[in-house]
């Protein structure tokens, strides 16, 4: 049998003689392009009917067959870019034939189309989720086509061993009692309903003393979606990665896992320029835009971004080993999470290491079978009425999200407690098609139990709080230090803020309060001291004080005024009462910081 089929349109001045393609010479003749066979077998689109790749199939010179997607625009310019794809994967190409080959490429034109998705997960507009090798839900009559990048290295990972019996028996039901190994298998079951309940994209960051089982919770929740074996063994293999990767590495990871469960090990071993900006863009969902070599912008990856994460350090803490500020959006996308022990509940006569290796094990016999289970029965679920099932699903959300949210949550923190809520959802549902064999209360008990681990670090995270425990920390050690407003060589360019010692006052421009906060937005911070009665006000309608300044020639100048108060205040407290401000009452400020104006 022929490699092509018998009802395939070949090009005109183009034949085969036998595997051999052949085609025009430059002396109107006749000669061999190829020693192994190649044919144009559809023409595949993205659902916007943009970006329209040729879709061949050709025999390495081993006899292998291969299908390779190259877009249209790399057939423009003399097409060397395909040339160099199909050639980089064995294709047999006769020397000096590259044009001719071009032209072949560009002259074939198969009748199939294919709806391309590059992306697992759902897609635009549809009720159809896409794994590597299944596609769940109604098409609508189109054909679709996975097409994720050249050469990505986790696609081959998303795969299935064993049975769904199997993995409940050996993984699931086991994390009975033992919380965290819970919440990862929940956290991995959340990434199809994302989109569904309308979260924004992000998840959570396990951290703790080493040898504490974080890999094998990570492998447990890995399983759910395919090979759960350990990634610093088998990276090739293994559904997680490390954290070892470049930005542009973990962008593509992030987006053939959207919808599912993008997993990273070992926080330490990240050797990006900035955290912060990479922890933003895998939860944010969409990479950066480059350029081709012919200068136009790439198309961009997008996902949506389902993450755990762990290591020995919080993501806090690394970020701000980094050097950089940490901002409030960042801790409450990926959530830190504390842990101390992560197998409380272990079977008879095994010991904590025993259960690892156990467990780790059974990750890499039992996996990916979970993951389509639950998109079936989710595809089923809202097949009938989509638009009421979701709408009960988002008020279910909130529903939880609020009986999670304890009375004296600060309002930053509401985004933190849906995610929580997400959790439960997703292990409801996993009760309910029959692919998690728990309960609905284990499921209840687990979540709330993750929540409070995260309540006893985090009780209040708003970027101004911290930036006010940031400005009262630079006063406590600077404050003595600090030019008084009377100072000639003191100068705004110069000075990190003054100080009024009559008035108890120090006085900051919106630079020296930026650089004392670590960079917080000032309107923010300004808001916060003016709630906590720590900022001066004198006029109606301003929030700066005037104030002469010798150094300025004694004019007047306008300053945020901070009371000394601050280095005494408890800012952990709802509020601080301060002295009502009288500016022309004498203290003995001045003798207490052995300063005179």
């Amino acid at each position: 049998m022929k490699f092509w089929k018998k009802d395939y349109m070949m090009p005109e001045e183009f034949s085969f003689d036998g595997d051999c393609l052949i085609g025009p010479d430059k002396d109107g003749g006749t000669a061999k392009v190829t020693i192994t066979p190649i044919i144009g077998t559809a023409f595949s689109r993205t659902a916007d009917s943009s970006s329209w790749n040729g879709v061949f199939e050709f025999k390495d010179r081993d006899g292998r067959i291969h299908k390779i997607n190259i877009s249209a625009s790399d057939l423009l310019g003399g097409g060397l870019a395909a040339v160099r794809q199909l050639v980089d994967n064995g294709l047999g190409l006769c020397p000096g034939m590259e044009k001719t080959l071009v032209k072949y490429l560009q002259c074939c034109h198969p009748v199939t189309r294919l709806l391309r998705v590059l992306n697992s997960g759902w897609v635009d507009n549809m009720l159809v989720f896409v794994l590597p090798n299944q596609v769940f839900g109604q098409t609508l009559g189109e054909t679709i086509a996975y097409e994720p990048e050249q050469n990505s290295k986790t696609v081959r990972s998303i795969t299935s061993l064993g049975s769904l019996a199997g993995w409940q028996e050996n993984i699931a039901a086991l994390t009975r009692g033992n919380s965290i190994l819970l919440n990862c298998i929940l956290l991995a079951f959340t990434g199809p309903l994302l989109k569904i309940l309308g979260l924004d994209g992000g998840g959570f960051h396990i951290y703790g003393n080493s040898s504490r089982g974080k890999t094998t919770a990570l492998q447990v929740a890995a399983s759910v979606w395919g090979c759960g074996s350990d990634p610093a063994i088998d990276s090739v293999n293994s559904f997680a990665q490390r954290w070892n990767s470049t930005a542009n590495a973990l962008e593509a990871i992030a987006a053939v896992h959207s919808d599912l469960l993008t997993a990273l090990d070992e926080l330490g071993t990240y050797n990006g320029t900035d955290l912060g900006i990479d922890v933003y863009t895998l939860a944010g969902g969409q990479g950066k835009s480059t350029l081709t070599s012919s200068r136009k912008i790439r198309q961009v990856r997008t996902w949506r971004g389902n993450i755990l994460s762990n290591g020995e350090k919080s993501m806090r803490q690394a970020i701000e080993e980094s050097g950089r500020t940490v901002k409030a959006g960042q801790m409450l996308r990926i959530i830190d999470i504390r842990i101390e022990e992560i197998f409380p509940f272990l079977p008879e006569e095994m010991s904590a290491a025993d259960f690892a290796n156990h467990l780790k094990q059974m990750c890499s016999t039992y996996y990916g079978t979970a993951g389509p289970a639950f998109i079936q029965g989710l595809v089923e679920c809202l097949a009938d009425y989509p638009e009421d099932n979701t709408a009960l699903l988002r008020a279910t959300l909130e529903q939880y999200a609020k009986e999670l949210t304890p009375e004296n949550a600060h309002p930053e923190q509401a985004r933190a407690f849906r995610r929580f809520a997400a959790l439960r959802i997703a292990g409801e549902l996993a009760v309910d098609f029959g692919v998690l064999p728990l309960s609905a209360d284990d499921v209840t008990d687990a979540v709330i139990h993750f929540r409070d681990l995260w309540l006893r670090e985090n009780q209040s995270i708003g970027d101004a709080d911290r930036a006010l425990l940031k400005l009262q920390s630079f006063l406590i050690r600077n404050h003595s230090a600090l030019p008084s407003i009377g100072d000639i060589d003191a100068r705004t360019s110069n000075a990190r803020a003054f100080r009024n010692p009559q008035n108890n006052w120090f006085l900051f421009t919106d630079e020296q309060l930026m650089d004392a906060t670590g960079g917080c937005n000032i309107k923010d911070v300004v808001r916060e001291l003016r709630h906590k009665k720590l900022l001066v006000v004198h006029e109606a309608g301003r929030l700066k004080v005037k104030q002469k300044l010798a150094s300025a020639g004694d004019r007047w100048l306008r300053f945020y005024g901070v009371h000394a108060n601050i280095l005494n205040a408890d800012l952990d407290g709802e509020e601080t009462e301060t002295a009502k401000v009288n500016p022309t009452e004498d203290t003995d400020f001045g003798d207490e910081l052995g300063c005179a104006v």
